[in-house]
Formats: structure tokens, sequence, C-alpha cells
């Protein structure tokens, strides 16, 4: 009688597995059609498309089309790099940038040089300079017979990553690279035309007299103004170029700007002068290891780690990407900070997150460099080893996403009740290149996805909306097949056609 219950229980159990297996598939083979479909249709046929989706819940990939092909991620790179930052340095971390002195102070006056030991701090402001300016004179120095020195040897001495493009510059998204940092080492020049004297004057944004302005523009029959920061190894000139009208009002530029440390030393020197305090040096750059006594300093200006990582991810910053890259390996094992010492620590902790060496190839941290490759499947391991990560960690990381219709680079994407808050991702875009990775938070489950568009002509639009329209399918891949079926013919967006929507097959 015994045998006989057994065997029943068995049998019992033995469908109940079969039942779940059941439930399991049919979906799955719905959301595979369903992708197909709209791969199909999007007019993207000429493309290279890899795409992973992972289900936490059943722990397995339940869609992949190329998803161990090697591509481009563009900035979905800095999902890497922020990830593995997080890691090393951990949720406490802070951006720590000093000021200091050497020689000796006599009365109000220092008969020595300020020092400026710069930490990395990608997201320090024109505000934080007023503070260190403020500090200065709250120490009660009010002038200065040495020079303004900001030190530099924290990382090495390439301003840029490898393989970047020399006709990027000088967009404000190939800043250039280095531990002393201000205003994400752009300028803004906003040109704006007197309407009583019909002259076009500019507003730049810090005010510097590190950058100069040259007006060539004239009066002419049409509004056609061009501003552009020529090529000097020396010098930051930017040239306004070209005609206006008396209709003209305004444009607005931004230009990276070349030798961002004595950018950060003139901003602080004429800081300085506008607390009415006396510098007679001049200001300099060294790479040498400063040695001063604790004793000696004068202010300390901090930034959470969490600060950097939601800037880098939400405004896909670049240069946020870099600094963490050279951070890792400079205050782990006071490494040079570099590129290729940054990226030695970015492979071990992609070894952890079970990515084989030959699933890439990295060579930067933010993903502009067309040299990148990796496959949207390590991509989509390093999504889930994130979620194991310590409480702390994981918290600062999903809040750096972008959320869907909210706020950093998917404020105007995805705008649609239902996905508001459930889906967060990170978006990457170079020429040729689109990508798109990050999590779906449905009842019962937490979908993973990354997927990578590259080699098309023109613009990227076609593959946004595919990548938007596959995000909204995930939303809804957590009910049986036939109610999946139902509500995607209900919220279906139909972005691909003209005059209909699309009715899921």
């Amino acid at each position: 009688m015994k045998v006989r219950s057994f065997f029943i229980a068995l049998i019992f159990l033995s469908l109940l597995s079969s039942g779940v297996t059941a439930r399991q598939y049919p979906s799955e083979l719905v959301l595979k059609k369903n992708i197909d479909h709209l791969v199909k249709i999007s007019r993207t046929d000429r493309t290279i498309k890899s795409l992973t989706i992972y289900s936490r819940r059943w722990h397995k990939i339940i869609y992949s089309l190329n998803s161990k092909l090697l591509l481009r991620p563009a900035s979905n790179l800095k999902i890497i790099t922020t990830s593995s930052a997080l890691h090393y340095l951990g949720p406490d971390y802070n951006f720590k940038t000093k000021v200091s002195y050497s020689g000796s102070l006599r009365g109000h006056h220092l008969d020595g040089d300020l020092v400026v030991l710069p930490s990395g701090d990608p997201v320090l402001c024109l505000n934080d300079i007023d503070s260190m300016a403020a500090s200065v004179y709250k120490y009660g120095i009010d002038s200065i017979s040495g020079n303004i020195i900001v030190y530099t040897n924290m990382f090495d001495s390439l301003q840029w990553g490898n393989g970047w493009m020399w006709d990027d510059e000088p967009s404000p998204f190939a800043m250039f690279i280095s531990p002393a940092c201000v205003n994400h080492n752009t300028i803004n020049i906003s040109v704006l035309r007197d309407s009583i004297s019909n002259k076009l004057f500019v507003l730049m944004d810090p005010p510097t007299s590190f950058v100069s302005v040259e007006i060539n523009a004239l009066p002419g029959l049409k509004d056609s103004i061009v501003a552009n920061r020529i090529d000097s190894c020396s010098f930051n000139i930017v040239k306004i170029d070209g005609s206006f009208t008396s209709n003209f009002t305004r444009e607005d530029y931004s230009f990276s700007i070349r030798h961002p440390a004595r950018y950060f030393g003139t901003l602080l020197k004429e800081a300085l002068q506008q607390n009415r305090m006396i510098v007679r040096g001049n200001v300099l750059v060294r790479r040498d290891s400063p040695v001063l006594s604790e004793n000696l300093s004068i202010a300390t200006i901090a930034h959470k780690i969490d600060t950097v990582i939601t800037y880098t991810n939400k405004m896909s910053d670049n240069l946020g990407a870099e600094c963490l890259l050279r951070t890792v390996p400079y205050e782990m094992f006071h490494q040079t900070g570099s590129a290729e010492n940054g990226i030695a620590f970015v492979k071990q902790f992609l070894s952890m997150c079970g990515v084989d060496s030959t699933e890439y190839h990295l060579v930067d941290g933010s993903g502009v460099s067309h040299y990148n490759l990796i496959t949207s499947e390590a991509i989509a391991r390093v999504l889930d080893q994130i979620l194991d990560e310590p409480m702390a960690i994981r918290k600062i990381f999903i809040n750096s996403l972008p959320i869907a219709g909210v706020d950093g680079t998917l404020e105007n994407r995805m705008k649609f009740d239902s996905l508001t808050h459930r889906i967060v991702a990170k978006t990457g875009s170079i020429s040729g290149v689109s990508t798109l990775s990050g999590y779906v938070f449905v009842p019962g489950d937490t979908l993973i996805f990354s997927m990578m568009m590259q080699n098309f002509a023109g613009k990227s639009k076609p593959f946004r909306q595919l990548q938007d329209e596959i995000c909204h399918v995930l939303y809804y891949f957590n009910q049986n097949a036939k109610k999946f079926q139902k509500e995607l013919r209900i919220h279906h967006l139909g972005l691909f056609t003209a005059n209909k929507k699309i009715r899921p097959t």
C-alpha cells in the first residue's frame, strides 16, 4: 500500500512539473514569434542585430538572436564600467579634491604655492571652485606670492581614449580626460545680438579668460551663424563666423576644452581674485607626486560615488565613465590611472560575472571607441550579476539608469503610463550603432535585456523604435500565452506602420 501511494505521489508530482513547463514554454514561443515579427517588419533588415532576453524567475535566456555576436556596445559599455567601479570602490566611496599649500604663512600672506590635488571627480562644477576660493579666504590668506599648482599624476597623460575619432573634436561629448575636471571640461558659449548697436556679443559659462572669442560675423541677408573652437594645441579660441539679420536673437554652443587641468587652475585663480585675493604667480600643471603635510590642508570638496554613477548613466557622460575607469586602479593598488590598468580590473569583474574573455574586446570605459566589441549575452550577464550584489550597490546602480519616459536619455522614449517606472535601461549611440540594455520589472519577474544594432547608415530612429516596441512586448510577458496575446493586441504601440497598428501574430 505504501509503495502504491509512493508511485501515485510520484506521478502527481510529475504532472505538476510538466504543468509548470507547459505554462512556461507557450508564452516563450509567443514571445519569440512577436519579437521575430517586429524585427521582420521594422525595415532594419540590412543591419546586424543582437538580442538577449533573460528571465530572473526562470534563470534562463528566454529569447536570443545572434546573442554571441561581437558588436560595438557604444554607451552600453558604461553599464560595465559603472558597475565594476561600484564593485571595487564600494557604495561609500567619495571623490575628494583637496586644496593645500606649500611654503609658509606670514600673517595673511602665503609665501609659497597654492596646491590642488584633484581626485578625478567628473561632476565638480564652478560652485565647487567658488567654495575652494571661499575656503582659502576663510583660512586667512589674502595674497599669494607663488603659483597655483595643479597635480595630475593620478592619471596618465593620455587625454583621449584609444580609437576615438579625431573629427569628434571639439564636440562636448569628446571632452579631454584629466583628474582635474570642472564643468565636464567644456565651455558653453551663447551668441546674442545687441538690438541697439546691431552687433553680436557672447556670454560664457563659466566666464573665464581661459577661452578667447573672435567675432567675425557681419550683418547680412540671412541668419547663418557658425561657431567653432579652432584647432590650436596651446590655446582655446572660439570663432564666430557667418551673417545675421535683425531677427537674430540667440544661438547656444558647447565645446570641449583643451588642457583641462590649466582650465581648472585658471578658474580657481579667477575665483580667488573675485574674493579680492592677490595671486602673483601663474597656473602650473605638474605630473610629479607632491609631498605635503596634512597640516597644510585648506579645503576638501567631496562628491559621493552615487552622484557620479547617476550622472554618468542617466546623462551618458563619457568623462564620468573614463574617470571611473582610471580611478579604480589608482585607488585599489596605487597604480597609474590609465585605461589599460582600469580595463584589467574590468576583465576581472567580467570573469566574476561568468563572461569569457572571447566575448569582448575593450579599449575605453565610455564606449566612444569603435574598437570596443562585446556580445549582448555578456551585457545581460553583467546586469544579472548586479542584482546579486549587496543591496547598497544594487540600489545605486538601478537608480542610476534612465527611467523610460521620465528622465535621462530615456526621457522622451516609451512615454506610456504602463511602462513608466517599469523599465530602466542604458542607451547607447555612436555612428552606425544603437544599443539599449536594462531591466523590465513585471509582476513576479525581472526581465533582463540587451539589444545591439549596428552597421546602418542614416538616423537611428527606426532602431530606437524597434527597441521601444520590444520593451513594450517584454512588459506584458508575465502572463500565459493567451492573455499575453490579448494584452498585446490592446496595448501594442504600432510604431512601424503609418496608418494602422501592428497586430501581433
